[in-house]
């Protein structure tokens, strides 16, 4: 005779993407300080263009993972300043966005805008220059965009740390469990009849006579 035991599994996953998103900007920024090591420039804007925009990405994550854990009626919908100011009134951290770490934040934010709703654009600039027989110096065209500015090897690590660092005084101010902050889920097996056993047919025997 076959046994069955009806089981049910009920899983709790608690899906924390900050976690995810900022160590995709690691891994960019540790191929950014290899290139710079090995003097490798191939490739090196593309790579600081992606860990600057995941930068951007990981510290709107850090608003959201704090908002949703200690405000009522968080909602992530909102625009950037609205959670950034609701997140730090909350904490009481009052950011000077003139320096370090802040800086970074701010600058990570504006490339990430620039590269998110690219548009054409077109700038004039003028500048005075003395014109000497011996060179063109004043006379190159400087074709850089003000958003290659923020996407220098300097610049993303540098942001790399300094966002690091308003993270964890962050999570410090919370008071959240570093624990609950990580990806973790729960399983549980429950069984919802002890035995149920499984009944074989008994075949007829059509051959037999009946009195």
């Amino acid at each position: 005779m076959d046994a069955k035991f009806n089981k049910t599994a009920e899983q709790v996953v608690d899906h924390n993407i900050h976690n995810y998103i900022d160590n995709a900007a690691l891994w960019f920024v540790n191929i950014i300080k290899k290139k710079i090591a090995d003097n490798d420039e191939e490739g090196l804007t593309f790579t600081c263009m992606a860990a600057g925009t995941m930068l951007a990405f990981s510290f709107e994550a850090y608003l959201n993972v704090i908002g949703a854990k200690k405000l009522v009626l968080w909602n992530e919908w909102d625009d950037y300043d609205t959670k950034f100011n609701k997140v730090f009134q909350h904490l009481k951290i009052a950011p000077d966005w003139g320096r370090r770490p802040y800086s970074s934040v701010s600058a990570m934010k504006r490339l990430r805008d620039a590269l998110a709703h690219g548009k054409p654009e077109k700038v004039a600039k003028s500048k005075d220059f003395v014109d000497k027989a011996n060179g063109q110096k004043g006379k190159e065209i400087d074709m850089t965009a003000d958003w290659q500015k923020l996407c220098t090897p300097d610049m993303v690590t540098h942001a790399y740390d300094d966002i690091t660092e308003v993270w964890n005084d962050m999570q410090k101010t919370s008071g959240i469990d570093p624990m609950d902050l990580a990806t973790q889920g729960e399983l549980t097996v429950t069984t919802r009849d002890e035995f149920v056993p499984q009944s074989k047919p008994v075949a007829s025997s059509p051959n037999i006579k009946r009195k």
